[in-house]
């Protein structure tokens, strides 16, 4: 009896694992359209409408049969599958109340045999007791009443062994009967354990399935968004992980000679900043996710890489600046040194540069007044003329290009430059206060001083 409560448990486990819900096909059928009927109805309209008609039944009928479908895997999908009406065979199977209920009928059977045989012995032991009573008050010898009770105790002998041996047979198949009972009995209960031990090993192997299949899907996940790198250039970036990482970087502040030098503005400056903010910021959130396989190690890696990319950034800013910084009091020097030769020499000017001959790089004296049109000679010495060149003024600035030279001769640094006709004072077209003039307008400087 032991084990009902196993067979109670096991019955709401094993439909909770196997059949958790009711299957209910709540659609209807398709309905039934015959074709011979719509043929016979059309035969004598042979008209367009009638193909329109069929074409419009025949696709109305495909895509309602493709719907009906989906529609009826996704119910059963989606519907629960009822244990209930399979528990009374289950309960059946594995239930010993019948055996029981006739072992105790066959008990009861034999209990009612034994007590009837019981009954008509005592009322034979009854009968012979008063008939011995009866013969003890007779007024006879003791001899005589001695010989007497023996004969009657023989005779009850007699009986009771008669009535033993009337209910014998009966009493013996009563008691087989019961042992057959209690061997059916034990039987069952034998087949309801063993029922009852496959049921839970089925369970238990069903568990340990879908344990297996949930571990397997959870690698299959895992490799899907962890995956292993397989590329040995990939496997050769990985190993470099195990090296000391990187610093973080330290930001350098923003140079305005950058600016004046053309190279970068503040504005490019803090937008580089910026993307830099929002990479470290992504890359800080994504260490936090518990990544496996080659994608933590990437992850790092990447974080890495920024911090050297950026520390090098700001490297190459920091040597550019103090490039600039250097280029800018060599460009101030080399001025002042044009501007002092154009100041003391008696030309109106000197060549820096011809070596693009529709852009010649002069240095004037700051006094002199150039407007658009203007010509000069170009001498090596005072008595050397080489060719002529002549200026043009744009947005206040000064250029110069070759218009003639001699047959063999060129242009270069140093040669004097004098003006056909050479003007004191502003005028409109003057150059302002600029010693060097050129068509680069990154190296034309007023007062001195660099301009962007």
């Amino acid at each position: 009896m032991g084990d009902e409560d196993k067979i109670k448990d096991l019955v709401p486990l094993a439909k909770a694992e196997f059949l958790p819900e009711e299957v209910r096909d709540t659609e209807p059928g398709p309905p039934d359209y015959s074709l011979e009927h719509e043929f016979a109805k059309a035969k004598s309209n042979k008209s367009l409408t009638f193909y329109f008609v069929l074409l419009l039944f025949i696709g109305g009928l495909i895509g309602g049969t493709i719907f009906y479908t989906q529609h009826l895997e996704s119910g059963i999908a989606k519907e629960q599958i009822s244990f209930a009406e399979f528990t009374p065979d289950l309960k059946a199977a594995l239930s010993t109340d019948n055996e029981e209920k006739k072992l105790n009928e066959a008990k009861n059977e034999l209990e009612t045999v034994l007590k009837q045989q019981d009954a008509k012995i005592k009322q034979i032991e009854l009968d012979y007791s008063e008939k011995i009573g009866g013969v003890r008050s007779q007024n006879i010898s003791e001899s005589e009443k001695t010989e007497l009770i023996k004969n009657l105790k023989l005779e009850q002998v007699k009986e009771v062994t008669k009535v033993e041996s009337d209910y014998a047979s009966e009493i013996t198949s009563k008691k087989e009967n019961v042992v057959q009972r209690q061997t059916l009995l034990q039987n069952k209960k034998d087949a309801r354990a063993a029922k009852i031990n496959k049921a839970e090993t089925m369970i238990t192997n069903y568990k340990e399935l879908q344990k297996m299949q949930l571990e397997k899907l959870e690698a299959q996940i895992t490799l899907r968004y962890n995956p292993v790198y397989s590329s040995s250039a990939l496997q050769k970036i990985l190993r470099k992980s195990g090296r000391r990482r990187e610093k973080a970087p330290v930001f350098l502040p923003y140079e305005e000679r950058l600016y004046t030098a053309g190279l970068l503005n503040k504005t490019e400056h803090e937008a580089v900043r910026k993307k830099i903010e929002e990479y470290e910021k992504l890359v800080e959130r994504m260490q936090k996710i518990p990544y496996t396989n080659s994608v933590r190690p990437s992850v790092d890696i990447l974080q890495d890489s920024a911090y050297f990319i950026i520390t090098k950034y700001e490297e190459l800013v920091n040597r550019l600046t103090g490039r600039v910084t250097y280029q800018s009091e060599m460009i101030r020097k080399y001025r002042n040194a044009f501007l002092h030769y154009a100041e003391t020499s008696p030309d109106s000017g000197v060549v820096v540069s011809a070596s693009n001959k529709k852009s010649v790089l002069v240095s004037m004296k700051p006094m002199l007044a150039i407007n658009n049109g203007d010509e000069a000679f170009i001498f090596r010495t005072e008595d050397d003329l080489i060719g002529t060149i002549v200026f043009s003024v744009e947005n206040n600035t000064v250029k110069a290009s070759v218009k003639e030279l001699l047959p063999g001769r060129s242009i270069q640094p140093f040669d004097k430059i004098f003006l056909k006709r050479a003007k004191i004072g502003g005028s409109e077209g003057e150059s302002t206060n600029g010693d060097e003039t050129s068509t680069d307008t990154d190296n034309t400087t007023t007062n001195g001083e660099e301009q962007p």
